[in-house]
């Protein structure tokens, strides 16, 4: 998955398409490969020349839904994590019968969206997939919960209705998938833009020095191997591949896909660049951790950053 040179993200085969260390892309077909020249920009987005390269290859393909590993979770562990958030919601006073309109950043197919419009809160759900929150919107009217739903197709980096929320949340390490740190950065600004004053934003995401392989076991028993294949020392940015394995050890899923690399300093210099302040920080689990403890914190974490 790489983002094109109109903003938009397009998918492509992994197994076929490699990225060089020069900025070029290698094309496999028929036995043959085809070497495109300039294709990645530093921070490994598609160049004029690299989309309609890989576009005369044949190598482009639509966007997909960005939920679909979560969407298949157990829903307790969806109701776990909405619990949490709640939680937070109700310490910060932002409650339904106040009228309070949260943002979902990167919602998907609404896992956690659901049940905060179960809560009665007004949500709006933001995501590059169509298809997600097509699935968002037939969930949410299945379950009379429509009226208090909007949704929008758009790219999280550029998107901002000013001091329109009162709270808003990233969950699923998506904050890591907008591309490169710039993007981060921007899309840090257009949420600080669009809370109101006091307004807070919780943020899910891993940290780390450096990117490293992992290999965990989902809720539905699913080993996944998350492995690195390539890093770009120009950027400090990383291109991984994803790969989902079942009991027989067959790879279920290949997806090519970049994944910034954040230090917990890198995160507080930027909100702190956005206008905002650390609130408060939570290990994966939500056990708390002293704010102070961001700049030096590794691993998966929650951030509430405050307006």
């Amino acid at each position: 998955m790489l983002l094109g040179p109109d903003g938009a993200w397009v998918v492509v085969p992994s197994s076929r398409v490699a990225a060089g260390g020069s900025g070029d892309l290698a094309v496999t077909r028929d036995g043959a490969q085809t070497i495109i020249r300039g294709a990645l920009t530093a921070s490994h987005e598609l160049t004029a020349a690299g989309y309609a390269g890989l576009l005369a290859c044949g190598m482009i393909g639509a966007f997909v839904a960005t939920d679909g590993a979560a969407a298949s979770a157990p829903a307790s562990s969806s109701r776990w994590e909405a619990r949490h958030i709640l939680a937070v919601l109700r310490s910060r006073s932002v409650t339904p019968d106040r009228g309070s309109h949260v943002l979902d950043v990167c919602a998907g197919q609404g896992r956690l969206s659901l049940h905060l419009l179960e809560a009665g809160y007004l949500l709006d759900a933001i995501d590059l997939s169509e298809e997600a929150l097509d699935r968002l919107r037939h969930e949410a009217a299945g379950r009379g919960l429509s009226t208090r739903l909007s949704t929008f197709v758009t790219d999280a980096a550029n998107f901002a209705r000013p001091d329109h929320y009162a709270f808003a949340y990233c969950a699923a390490n998506s904050l890591r998938c907008l591309g490169s740190r710039s993007r981060v950065q921007r899309h840090l600004r257009m949420v600080h833009r669009s809370l109101t004053a006091g307004g807070g934003y919780l943020v899910h995401v891993g940290l780390s020095t450096r990117p490293g392989s992992a290999t965990w076991y989902g809720a539905d028993g699913r080993r996944v191997d998350w492995t690195v294949e390539e890093i770009d020392t120009r950027t400090a940015e990383t291109i991984e591949r994803v790969r989902v394995t079942g009991a027989d050890s067959a790879a279920a899923a290949h997806d090519l896909r970049v994944r910034v690399l954040l230090h917990g300093a890198d995160l507080a210099a930027m909100a702190e660049a956005a206008g905002f302040t650390i609130g408060a920080l939570w290990e994966e689990d939500f056990t708390r951790v002293a704010e102070y403890e961001l700049k030096t914190a590794a691993g998966n974490m929650w951030v509430l950053l405050e307006k």
